[in-house]
């Protein structure tokens, strides 16, 4: 595109988005609750995202500058995403349903490593873990860790060093398991006998049908 047709005259009523911003955006990702209401909203004004008059690379006295080559290949690539989450991918907008709150213990440790495990995630469900906190009562464990158990592999998330016996550690997170996963709190470094505790919660999300 050359500089000239890079130029257009400012309209009253055309929002103006800076390029710069949306190629590299400050805001961290977060993960958004959107009512039926919302959603048609943003599936409207998503439109205006496809054209490229609406993002602006430089201000003038009489016109601005829309985005570049470069900048528009990358804009129009998030905008196809964004397009996809919401009207293409049934999966993505659905939200909060219950608060899921849980807490294990085992009060007669039988092995130096040993684990608390926790609800299996029913079908239909997707479980949001955002706070786990692990004590052992009696020893200095050498480790607490926070892992996720699949039918088909164990993933660490987080890990913990108590200072002292009878410390609590832990750590907010952001941890997502499906249907048929579950947390497991692991305790590195026990001793016969002890007692272990652990707490997780997060919330609780529907899968849409």
């Amino acid at each position: 595109m050359s500089e000239e047709e890079q130029q257009f005259g400012y309209v009253y009523d055309r929002i103006l988005i800076e390029s710069s911003r949306v190629a590299s955006s400050d805001f961290p990702d977060i993960l958004v609750w959107l009512t039926g209401q919302d959603l048609e909203i943003l599936r409207n004004i998503v439109s205006y995202a496809t054209r490229r008059t609406t993002f602006v690379n430089e201000y003038h006295d009489s016109y601005y500058k829309v985005a570049d080559d470069t900048d528009w290949a990358i804009i129009e690539s998030i905008v196809a995403e964004l397009e996809y989450k919401l009207m293409g991918n049934g999966n993505v907008p659905f939200g909060f349903n219950d608060v899921y709150q849980e807490a294990e213990f085992d009060d007669d440790v039988g092995s130096p490593t040993t684990e608390l495990t926790f609800s299996l995630v029913p079908e239909g469900e997707v479980w949001v873990i955002t706070q786990w906190v692990a004590v052992n009562e009696d020893t200095r464990t050498t480790n607490n860790m926070l892992r996720v158990e699949t039918p088909t592999a164990v993933f660490n998330c987080a890990a913990r060093h108590p200072d002292v016996a009878n410390h609590k550690v832990g750590t907010s997170v952001h941890v997502v398991i499906d249907f048929g996963q579950r947390v497991q709190v692991v305790f590195e470094g026990c001793s016969m006998g002890d007692v272990v505790r652990a707490w997780i919660s997060g919330y609780k999300m529907m899968v849409p049908a």
